[in-house]
């Protein structure tokens, strides 16, 4: 999925000593020793859980989110909290997150600006990080990745129709979030490349 792009020398072991710093708020303002003890225990709990997921790659803040308090049903108050510290250190940056997953999804998925921006918008990722990571996206870049897409799904495809192999060449690329015009360009391109290379009159 998206590469890793933390700090040189800045390991979770290292950042972990940092944010066992955090104090539970709640639990220092209780009077009661034991609801002290267990608001301490979950934070712990909570906070190594969220350790060991981000230790398998980068995640943004929403995808933790939703993993800690929907799956794992850590409190959601504590889970504010870690996220809140993990940022401070550098463990979640949704903007590194944007823009690596941008590049790794063009480059390995072939995937249009508009599919990873709703990629990353399920995410929970912000608008304005968003705009940033697509920004360096040329339109001729988005073309590219279109015709290796193309030319790939062409080489598998049956003897069919001309039409047929458009309808299906153009599907393709629509599941891949380009539009209409990009799509029909650029599968009618790679047809037109196929011809020229089975026509034995082909210059």
């Amino acid at each position: 999925m998206a590469a890793n792009d933390k700090s040189t020398g800045a390991t979770l072991e290292a950042l972990a000593a940092l944010i066992r710093e955090v104090s539970v708020d709640s639990a220092a303002r209780s009077q009661n020793p034991e609801e002290s003890k267990r608001a301490t225990e979950e934070f712990s709990k909570a906070r190594e859980i969220a350790l060991r997921r981000v230790d398998r790659r980068d995640y943004s803040r929403g995808e933790l989110t939703e993993y800690l308090v929907r799956k794992r049903e850590l409190d959601p108050g504590i889970v504010s909290q870690i996220l809140d510290r993990f940022e401070e250190v550098g463990i979640v940056d949704d903007a590194r997150f944007a823009r690596n997953w941008a590049q790794a999804r063009l480059r390995t998925r072939k995937l249009s600006r508009r599919a990873i921006e709703r990629e990353l918008r399920v995410r929970g990722v912000r608008a304005e990080f968003i705009d940033a990571a697509l920004d360096p996206i040329s339109g001729d870049q988005e073309r590219q990745a279109a015709l290796q897409l193309c030319r790939a799904k062409a080489a598998h495809l049956p003897a069919v129709d001309r039409q047929v192999a458009i309808r299906r060449l153009a599907g393709q690329l629509a599941r891949r979030g380009y539009g209409s015009s990009v799509a029909m360009s650029v599968v009618l391109q790679v047809l037109d490349e196929q011809a020229d290379e089975t026509d034995p009159e082909a210059s």
